[in-house]
């Protein structure tokens, strides 16, 4: 067989992103992934490394049963790398997930610390890194979870697809929801960043990374005010210098 093909996921609340050979996919959860799974698995004629981080159990319990039916492919549970890794030290952070450290991982190796990391999924999470330690961060709820627990509030709110171009009111109930889910995480973003440079200085701010599913969204927002790096598969990176420091 040919060299080995490296396969990185980061299993998450809402989908499954995969990245391989510069191809990136990402799978929602509640659609028919194991078949995509499948038909890229079939697809590999060469030995596999599958290493992924995860933050839904139930998933990835199903996910790794799957794995497990093809010889060629050799499972690693990104966990592990984070064990043995010396790039920041995250002791003084408890129950910090995977993916909020390997998305550190990966902003540090691109620019060194300061470092900042905000991740826009099912949760927005804000991460602080400098000289070589996690400092901490905020968790609020996504986008996407804003909307759906409105929706669950009352049939008679509803909204189709996020709409930011009038951000600062609405004249409609759908606007409005519109509205405040953007200030809500604008704000957020903005209010975290800014008592940052409160406490640690100017310079703290110099190194910002954006990444996860509704960033794009609210990217060009938080641009005007601060340089911002966008990151797409941040998470995903990271897990790859992870195999790359420890040359596995």
């Amino acid at each position: 067989m040919e060299k080995t093909l490296n396969i990185v996921a980061d299993i998450g609340n809402s989908r499954i992103k995969l990245l391989f050979e510069n191809e990136y996919i990402a799978i929602e959860n509640s659609l028919n992934w194991k078949s995509t799974i499948n038909q890229i698995l079939r697809e590999v004629n060469k030995q596999v490394k599958f290493c992924y981080s995860s933050v839904n159990t139930s998933i990835e319990v199903e996910l790794l049963n799957i794995i497990s039916n093809y010889q060629n492919v050799e499972i690693l549970n990104a966990n592990y790398l984070l064990s043995q890794q010396k790039i920041i030290d995250t002791s003084s952070v408890t129950g910090m997930g995977s993916d909020r450290i390997l998305g550190l991982i990966r902003a540090i190796s691109l620019n060194g610390y300061p470092v900042i990391t905000i991740d826009l999924g099912t949760a927005v999470t804000i991460n602080y890194a400098d000289n070589g330690k996690c400092i901490g961060g905020a968790i609020f709820p996504g986008a996407e979870t804003q909307k759906n627990s409105l929706i669950n509030i009352s049939e008679k709110l509803n909204i189709d697809k996020f709409d930011f171009s009038n951000t600062f009111y609405g004249n409609s109930t759908e606007q409005a929801i519109n509205s405040g889910i953007f200030l809500s995480v604008i704000g957020g973003i903005e209010k975290s960043l800014e008592m940052a440079k409160t406490k640690f200085g100017e310079n703290f701010l110099k190194n910002i990374y954006i990444t996860g599913g509704t960033s794009p969204l609210f990217l060009k927002f938080i641009e005007n005010k601060y340089t911002i790096n966008y990151v797409p598969n941040l998470v995903l990176e990271g897990i790859l210098e992870l195999l790359k420091n420890y040359n596995i």
